[in-house]
């Protein structure tokens, strides 16, 4: 018995190094079509049953619970919270992110700002069924 789950354990996690990636590919594109149709169905009957519990005033059934929660965003003009630090001399050091539209917007100016730059990698997985749909819009 030990020896038979530790063979389930090495065909539920292969070596990626002698993974056969043709495999992957081909289970990967039997079931991605499938699972993209079964998850905007999934999506849209999770807002269908908390709009009709919302709207009847049902808090909870025997399958599910509707919980409601306060959201809260505090914002302020930037300008305004600049002129408060200087004015109150308020102690507020921390980076800030650079998004690429406020890089933008600076322009120029950024050369004026000392900047610290994280790099990282990230992996991103694009069927090429994908690709060439986006291809056609």
């Amino acid at each position: 018995m030990h020896r038979r789950l530790l063979e389930l354990q090495t065909e539920s996690n292969p070596n990626p190094e002698t993974e056969d990636l043709i495999a992957l590919g081909a289970r990967y594109t039997q079931i991605e079509e499938q699972w993209k149709l079964l998850n905007s169905e999934f999506e849209h009957l999770q807002e269908r049953v908390k709009k009709a519990m919302q709207v009847q005033n049902v808090p909870e059934t025997s399958l599910f619970k509707l919980t409601t929660y306060e959201r809260k965003t505090v914002k302020t003009q930037f300008a305004e919270l600049a002129r408060l630090v200087q004015n109150q001399g308020l102690s507020l050091d921390f980076p800030v992110t650079l998004t690429q539209k406020l890089q933008k917007d600076l322009g120029e100016n950024l050369e004026q700002l000392s900047v610290d730059i994280d790099t990282s990698n990230a992996l991103r997985l694009t069927s090429k069924s994908q690709e060439t749909n986006h291809e056609d819009e």
